[in-house]
C-alpha cells in the first residue's frame, strides 16, 4: 500500500458509507478535473479532509471508523509516516463521531504520526499485552459461531461438533485468529467434507510448546493436503503438482492481483485451467465467481509459507521465488512482444492528448494482463534468476519495442515509471552486456528528455522524439525507420542530448504543418 492508493480507497469507501458524503466527493472531482495531477496533499484535502470535516455541521449522531489494517506492509516507511500524519488530521477534527483504529506489526512506530494529537485523542494497544486467556476465549466465541453456522447451513446433526472440540481447536490455534478462520473456511469450503475436514483438524494434535508459526504451517500443509487428495498414478500427481506450482505462484508473487481471465491470458492457460486449480485453496485464496474480478490472499502469512523452504515441508507445494519471478518475466515479455505495437489504440491523430481518452477505451486496446505485463516485466527480471550474461530477450525487445513500450505506459499513466524501470535494467546489465547497456543508457536519456511532452500526447514519441534526439542516440538509430518521411532532409541534427525542447506558441488550434529553413536553423509551424 502506498499513500496515493490509500487516499483512492478511503475516499472512495468514505463516499460509499456515509449519507451525504457520496456528492461531496463527487463535487470535489468535477470542481478539479485535475485532480490526479494535484499534490497528494491537495488530493487528500479535496478527497477526504474536506468531506469529513462537514460532518460537523450535520445534525446525524452516527460515529463512523475508519480501518487502516497491516500498515507494516506499506511500500516504504516514508509512506507509513505519511499515513500517519494525515490520519491524525482525520482525529483533529472538531467533530467526535470519526474514529481511526490502526494495525501494524509492532517494528512501526505508530504513535510517532500521531505527535501532533493530544494524547487523550490516541491510545497505543499493544496486542501481545493482552492476556492469553481473553484471546483464547474470543477465538471461542468465534469458532462456536461459525461451527455453528456451518451446522445448519449443512444440516449436520444436532451433535456436530462434538464435545470438547472447540477447545480442541483453540488450542489448536496457538492464539491465532487467522488459524481459526483458516480451519472454518477449510471446513466450509466442502459440503460432503465439513465432518471429515473438522476430525482431521482435531487429529493434528495440539502441543502446546509449538510456536504459534509452526501451528499455523500445520493448517496450511493440510489444507494443501488436501487440494490435491485422490487416486492418482505418479505421473498424474506429478501433474498435478506442476500445475499448482504454474498457477498459485504467480498468485502469490504478482505486484497487482490479477483476475482469472488476466492470470490465464499472462500464463497461456485457459480459465477452466486455472479455476481447476484454485477451486479447493478457497480457504486461503478469494477466487471471485467473475472471471474479471481479482484474485486474492485471505492473508499475507499464506505467501510467506509457501515460499519459506524451512515452513513449506512439502517440497512439491513450495514456491521458488526467482524461478516463478523468472517464468513470469517471460510470460510478460513475451505477452508485450506479441501485442504491443505504434498508435495501439487507434488514435491516428500524433498530437491526441491522454486527457482526452476514455479509460474504457484504453482498456479495450490494452488488456489487463497486457497492462500487468508493460508495468512490472522489470520487476519481475529483476527478481528472477535470469542469467544477465546471455539476456538476449531484452535486447531484442528493446530493439523492437522500446518505443511501443514507452507509448503503452504513457497511455496508461505510468510513463514516469518507465524512467525508474530502465535504472534498474541499467543496473543489472552495466557490466554483463555492455551492447544492451548502451542501448539501456540511451533509452533512459531518451524517456527523461521527452517525458513532458508524452505525459500529454504519447504519440509524439514517433514525432518530437524521435525527430529532436540527437543523431548519436542509439534510440533513434534504433528506430530509423519510424521517423516521419518529411523530416529525411532536414539538414542538421543535434549533436548530443543537452538541447532543451521548445514550445511552438501562437497557435489558437493544434499545429498540424512544421518546415525547417534550408540551413536548419529555423523552424516554422502552422496550424
Amino acid at each position: 500500500m502506498s499513500f496515493i492508493s490509500c487516499i483512492a480507497s478511503i475516499a472512495f469507501q468514505v463516499a460509499s458509507s456515509i449519507p451525504g458524503l457520496q456528492r461531496k466527493v463527487c463535487d470535489a472531482i468535477a470542481n478539479h478535473s485535475n485532480i490526479a495531477s494535484l499534490s497528494l496533499d491537495d488530493q487528500w484535502q479535496e478527497l477526504v479532509l474536506v468531506p469529513l470535516s462537514t460532518l460537523e455541521n450535520q445534525d446525524c449522531q452516527q460515529s463512523y471508523v475508519i480501518v487502516i489494517d497491516a500498515l507494516d506492509e506499506c511500500d516504504s516507511q516514508n509512506d507509513v509516516q505519511i499515513i500517519l500524519q494525515r490520519l491524525a488530521e482525520v482525529q483533529s477534527l472538531q467533530n467526535t463521531r470519526v474514529r481511526v483504529i490502526l494495525t501494524s506489526r509492532p517494528e512501526v512506530p505508530i504513535q510517532y504520526g500521531f505527535t501532533q494529537v493530544r494524547r487523550d485523542k490516541h491510545q497505543d494497544f499493544v496486542l501481545h499485552d493482552i492476556e492469553p486467556t481473553i484471546i483464547e476465549h474470543d477465538i471461542s466465541v468465534f469458532l462456536s459461531h461459525r461451527l455453528e453456522h456451518i451446522r445448519q447451513n449443512y444440516r449436520l446433526g444436532a451433535g456436530w461438533p462434538e464435545d470438547g472440540a472447540v477447545a480442541r481447536l483453540v488450542q489448536s490455534s496457538g492464539g491465532l485468529f487467522i488459524w481459526a478462520a483458516t480451519a472454518c473456511r477449510f471446513i466450509e469450503e466442502n459440503t460432503q467434507l465439513a465432518e471429515t475436514r473438522l476430525s482431521s483438524l482435531l487429529h493434528q494434535g495440539s502441543d502446546s510448546m509449538l510456536p504459534p508459526e509452526r501451528k499455523l504451517d500445520a493448517i496450511y500443509t493440510t489444507v494443501l493436503a488436501s487440494s490435491v487428495q485422490g487416486e492418482y498414478n505418479k505421473a498424474e500427481s506429478q501433474m498435478l503438482f506442476k500445475q499448482f506450482r504454474q498457477v498459485v505462484g504467480p498468485v502469490v508473487t504478482v505486484q497487482d492481483p490479477l483476475s482469472v481471465a488476466s492470470l490465464a491470458g499472462l500464463l497461456m492457460k485457459d480459465v477452466v485451467t486455472i479455476r481447476r486449480t484454485l477451486a479447493n485453496l478457497q480457504s486461503v485464496l478469494n477466487v471471485p465467481e467473475s472471471d474479471s474480478i481479482a484474485i486474492r490472499l485471505l492473508h499475507p502469512s499464506f505467501r510467506d509459507f509457501l515460499v519459506n523452504p524451512r515452513r513449506c515441508s512439502n517440497p512439491q507445494f513450495y514456491i521458488d521465488e526467482r524461478l516463478v519471478h523468472r517464468e513470469m518475466y517471460k510470460h510478460c515479455l513475451g505477452l508485450m512482444s506479441k501485442h504491443l505495437r505504434r498508435d495501439i489504440c487507434n488514435l491516428q491523430d500524433p498530437g491526441a492528448l491522454v486527457a482526452e481518452l476514455k479509460r474504457t477505451e484504453i482498456n479495450m486496446h490494452i488488456q489487463p494482463q497486457v497492462q500487468y505485463a508493460c508495468r512490472f516485466w522489470v520487476y519481475h527480471c529483476t527478481r528472477s534468476d535470469v542469467d544477465i550474461s546471455s539476456c538476449s530477450e531484452v535486447e531484442s525487445f528493446f530493439y523492437r519495442h522500446f518505443l511501443h513500450w514507452l507509448e503503452a505506459l504513457t497511455l496508461l499513466n505510468y510513463g514516469s515509471d518507465a524512467v525508474h524501470m530502465i535504472h534498474m535494467l541499467d543496473d543489472m546489465f552495466h557490466v554483463n552486456r555492455p551492447s544492451l547497456q548502451a542501448v539501456v543508457h540511451d533509452a533512459t536519456r531518451f524517456a527523461l528528455a521527452f517525458r513532458p511532452v508524452l505525459e500529454e500526447a504519447p504519440l509524439q514519441l514517433y514525432h518530437a522524439g524521435l525527430i529532436f534526439s540527437p543523431k548519436t542516440s542509439v534510440i533513434r538509430e534504433i528506430f530509423s525507420n519510424e521517423v516521419p518521411a518529411w523530416f529525411l532532409s532536414r539538414p542538421k541534427m543535434a549533436e548530443n542530448w543537452s538541447p532543451a525542447l521548445q514550445t511552438l506558441k501562437g497557435h489558437s488550434r493544434s499545429v498540424n504543418a512544421v518546415a525547417f529553413s534550408p540551413d536548419g536553423k529555423t523552424l516554422a509551424s502552422g496550424s
